[in-house]
């Protein structure tokens, strides 16, 4: 399989400065299932799509459970955030984070129905003034939270009952979702930006230490053993208790238990579910190797990776991005990651990129480049091994990755983005594409970063959530759809 090299796209983007986003967002580090990573430390925050593999840290992929979260995250768990982070990944010791993949054809955004739209509903939307969200996760034109009291909410295009609301109506500002009103721990979307492949749209959180999804469900990847699409969350066959963290990808998804094992469900044509087949399984499978040991996980396109304990990266499926070796062919088993054996703290995905976050806080990435999306300065159409980030060779605390364009957070805490910027989606006010990490202006204060489709937000403690980039589905929850090539302030 080859990388699909068709995301160049031609959009009109009102880039006007849309309204803030939630009230009093908490300050704590915003753990984000698909792209987000948060800083609690310095180099040793943690950050990640779930934090030390999803487990709550208070906020995960992007958060400090590394969203991986504190000091122990360890990549993104694709889109889960445990109270710790999901997608994206935490900074030193950061926890899971969530990948996506990008192929699109036209603008996904726009091209989806915005009928029936309502985000005024008193009887499910939530007030964000009364709720501190503690966990964000940016999916690709949809996301979703975790507020200070345990409860899992959701905004933006849902089409396919992503939100888990019960409804397929899209939502401007954050609804309940069914059934997960306390105890929940991480959540994890997928921010594929694709408009062809409708598999993406779901989600799945952990509650009481067990695996429930919604949304989408084609390829089996809500894992109940079917292939009915829910709008409500759904229990995951046989993960009852002992999880930690979940992630999300393209047409499948997975959860690392509490023992450290990883177990995957969903499509399989590439191997995405590492158990040494390409059969698909609407159920969990054991990830092959990986019965203990892992600290977190993250998913793309159609591939997963994993953090070790002792610091290593492992991938396993397509090879076409998500790897790391020079090896052209899949791999339906767990496989090293080219010079990453050692000394890794988090690591964080897209649908078609993978970035991994040192000890020493630097950053390499691997992966698809045709927008500069590795950070190398160059735009080469893709990089099978790390590559390291210039500029950004050390002080480097969480590092998040989206739908073509990654950020990370700096142990100063300000936010640097590199990739495709046709949608603000860089930070800094302008919308060409760059190879190398840019500033995005005025923030200093960052705690957390995560990057969805189009789009991206930042957690900071003088100004709480703040986000630029696309908006036209509602992806800042802000009850516009205006979008910025700027950061929008957060209320204090």
């Amino acid at each position: 399989m080859t990388i699909n090299e068709s995301f160049a796209r031609t959009t009109t983007t009102d880039f006007s400065r849309s309204q803030r986003l939630f009230r009093n967002v908490s300050l704590v580090a915003m753990l984000v299932a698909f792209g987000c990573s948060s800083d609690h430390s310095g180099p040793g925050v943690d950050a990640g799509g779930s934090g030390a593999g999803g487990q709550p840290s208070s906020s995960g992929g992007g958060g400090s459970t590394s969203a991986s979260g504190g000091a122990g995250g360890g990549g993104g768990t694709s889109g889960s955030g445990g109270v710790g982070g999901a997608h994206a990944s935490g900074g030193r010791d950061a926890g899971p984070m969530n990948p996506n993949d990008a192929s699109l054809d036209g603008d996904a955004r726009s091209t989806l129905p915005e009928a029936g739209r309502d985000a005024s509903a008193p009887d499910a939307d939530v007030d964000a003034g009364r709720e501190r969200a503690v966990i964000l996760s940016a999916g690709n034109i949809d996301a979703c939270a975790v507020t200070s009291t345990g409860a899992a909410v959701c905004w933006g295009n849902n089409q396919y009952g992503q939100l888990g609301d019960g409804t397929t109506t899209n939502r401007l500002s954050p609804v309940q979702v069914v059934g997960l009103e306390h105890g929940v721990t991480a959540i994890a979307t997928n921010s594929e930006p694709s408009a062809s492949d409708v598999s993406e749209f779901s989600a799945c959180a952990v509650v009481g230490g067990a695996a429930k999804c919604w949304g989408k469900n084609n390829t089996g990847k809500l894992g109940d053993g079917s292939t009915n699409d829910s709008t409500v969350p759904v229990q995951v066959s046989g993960l009852t208790s002992g999880i930690q963290s979940v992630a999300v990808g393209d047409d499948a998804a997975c959860a690392l238990t509490t023992g450290g094992a990883v177990e995957c469900w969903g499509n399989n044509d590439h191997g995405q579910l590492g158990d040494g087949t390409t059969n698909a399984s609407s159920t969990p499978v054991h990830v092959s190797g990986l019965a203990s040991g892992v600290k977190s996980i993250t998913l793309g396109r159609y591939f997963g990776c994993a953090l070790t304990t002792a610091g290593g990266v492992t991938c396993w499926g397509s090879n076409a991005a998500g790897l790391g070796n020079a090896n052209a062919t899949q791999s339906s088993t767990p496989t090293g990651v080219d010079g990453l054996s050692s000394g890794v703290v988090a690591i964080a995905s897209g649908p078609v990129n993978v970035c991994a976050l040192t000890s020493a806080g630097a950053v390499q990435c691997w992966g698809y480049n045709s927008f500069g999306e590795l950070g190398s300065g160059a735009t080469a159409s893709s990089g099978r091994t790390p590559v390291p980030i210039v500029g950004l060779e050390t002080g480097i605390a969480a590092v998040a990755v989206g739908g073509l364009s990654a950020c990370a957070i700096t142990t100063s805490h300000t936010v640097k983005c590199w990739g495709y910027g046709g949608d603000g989606q860089l930070g800094n006010g302008m919308s060409p594409p760059s190879s190398g990490p840019v500033d995005v202006t005025g923030i200093t204060t960052a705690t957390a970063v995560c990057v969805g489709g189009f789009y991206a937000c930042a957690l900071t403690s003088a100004s709480g959530v703040e986000c630029w980039g696309t908006n036209t589905s509602g992806e800042f929850g802000n009850g516009t759809v205006k979008s910025s090539a700027v950061p929008v302030p957060g209320f204090d």
